[in-house]
């Protein structure tokens, strides 16, 4: 038998957002045997954006959520995941890949010397590969957890809505978002849907 419990602000479904300018106290819910913690916080600060920049190599985007994250545990196997802004954007690739249609024409017409470099040369749409972090803690040390590939498929019959049910928790984390320059936008964030029976 499976016990689950939600505390903080985000106990019903389409739980609330911020304070402005004051970090949200967790949101934890737990449920047969793991924990799940969300933290919320405003965008980072213009001198925490520069540290950051400089640490990644990377423009960074208009907003980031740096101090957001979510944290899956299990207690009883000490493995934890981790969702969070700035390991996803150390995964950013360090080479355009995108030109918007405009593009070619600009660069005929602009007057700015050719051999002109970028000061941090990314891909600009933030494409990232990260889907997380995975560590097992042995000996009070986190060590990563790689992926294998199984057989094991997600039951997506019983993920469907049943009657009666109801949600312990549904939850959406921001990590980062950008414009773009008006060519569309980029966001990476977290949704969590976590029904009772699970």
């Amino acid at each position: 038998m499976s016990t689950s419990t939600v505390s903080g602000p985000g106990q019903a479904p389409g739980a609330a957002g911020q304070v402005a300018g004051q970090a949200q106290a967790p949101i934890v819910a737990e449920c047969s045997g793991w924990t799940l913690s969300i933290y919320k916080a405003p965008i980072l600060k213009s001198d925490e954006m520069d540290k950051w920049s400089q640490e990644l190599e990377l423009t960074l985007p208009e907003m980031v959520f740096g101090n957001n994250r979510v944290e899956i545990h299990h207690q009883d196997l000490d493995v934890r995941v981790v969702f969070c802004a700035k390991e996803a954007l150390a995964l950013v690739g360090r080479a355009p890949t995108v030109e918007v249609s405009c593009a070619e024409h600009w660069q005929e017409q602009s007057k700015a010397p050719k051999d002109v470099r970028p000061v941090h040369q990314y891909d600009w749409t933030y494409t990232t590969p990260y889907n997380g972090t995975v560590t097992k803690q042995s000996g009070g040390v986190a060590t990563p957890v790689a992926g294998e590939i199984t057989d094991l498929r997600i039951d997506f019959e019983k993920l469907k809505p049943q009657p009666d049910d109801k949600m312990l928790l549904y939850d959406d984390v921001l990590l980062f978002e950008d414009e773009l320059h008006d060519n569309g936008i980029s966001a990476l964030n977290v949704r969590l849907v976590c029904p009772h029976f699970l």
